[in-house]
């Protein structure tokens, strides 16, 4: 289920969910995770666990891609193996949750730190120390740090 808050942000919840595998001890199988992640505005995230019914460490990594965090990556799909496709994950940066810190009841919050489209005008923009390089961009009347992607439509 889910749920949008325009004054908050986005809250999406996964109720019971079963991780079937094979080559998991004896009673892991068949054993519900509730779990939550809430994105907020101001770019803070939460990650809220109701249930988790046995450690994360227990569910066979070989079947199962396990991750907890956020990333910054991209798929690509290779179809040219022979009639295989092979998914790759290229990552560029990811911040990875200790699976330790991941039992019942507990959250995990990730604060925002500040980036350069905070600011809202020219002076601010070039003045901030938040550890980028921040630079104003006329065209589009947006702080950026150099590497933001905005497209400048020809007469507009």
């Amino acid at each position: 289920s889910s749920g949008i808050n325009a004054e908050y942000g986005v809250i999406v919840q996964w109720d019971n969910v079963v991780v079937h595998s094979q080559a998991a001890p004896l009673g892991i199988n068949n054993k519900k995770f509730t779990y939550q992640v809430h994105l907020y505005k101001n770019g803070d995230i939460v990650f809220s666990y109701k249930k988790v019914p046995h450690h994360l460490d227990n569910i066979d990594k070989n079947n199962h891609y396990v991750k907890v965090g956020i990333a910054e990556a991209y798929y690509e799909v290779d179809t040219s193996r022979h009639g295989f496709a092979v998914t790759y994950i290229h990552q560029y940066h990811n911040i990875a949750i200790d699976f330790n810190l991941i039992t019942n009841d507990t959250e995990i919050y990730l604060s925002a730190l500040p980036t350069c489209i905070g600011a809202k005008v020219c002076d601010s923009c070039s003045s901030q120390e938040i550890g980028f390089e921040c630079v104003w961009c006329p065209q589009v009347n947006q702080c950026g740090d150099g590497v933001s992607k905005v497209v400048i439509q020809e007469g507009s």
